[in-house]
């Protein structure tokens, strides 16, 4: 089932493709840990994420984003952010290292290259 969700980009948040709860990173993935990384990453806080290669197709601006990885917060730290702003999840400029984000605004207009 094809659905549209709704991602808040986030230039601290470089270097995940996908942040979000777990129970949305495991409802797009394999449920195998492939990556991790921790420490102070959050004002100071100690903050650990656990990594997992996403098996759903993730599309930006209409392109397809291969080799996914989706990440959540372990003690649920950042749940809070998703629903105080709306949003699924957050996205940071690791999606974007091979592409090029054109943002129109006088018409309206966002695609990826």
């Amino acid at each position: 089932m094809r659905s549209t969700r709704k991602v808040l980009f986030d230039t601290g948040s470089s270097p995940f493709q996908l942040i979000t709860t777990q129970e949305r990173a495991w409802s797009i993935s394999d449920l195998t840990i492939t990556d991790s990384l921790s420490g102070p990453l959050w004002w100071g806080q100690e903050i650990t994420f656990y990594g997992f290669n996403v098996n759903k197709p993730i599309k930006f601006g209409g392109k397809a984003l291969n080799n996914s990885k989706v990440y959540y917060a372990k003690d649920g730290l950042w749940d809070s952010i998703y629903s105080s702003f709306d949003v699924w999840g957050i996205t940071g400029n690791a999606y974007f290292f091979e592409n090029t984000v054109i943002i129109d605004y006088k018409n309206k207009l966002f695609r990826i290259k």
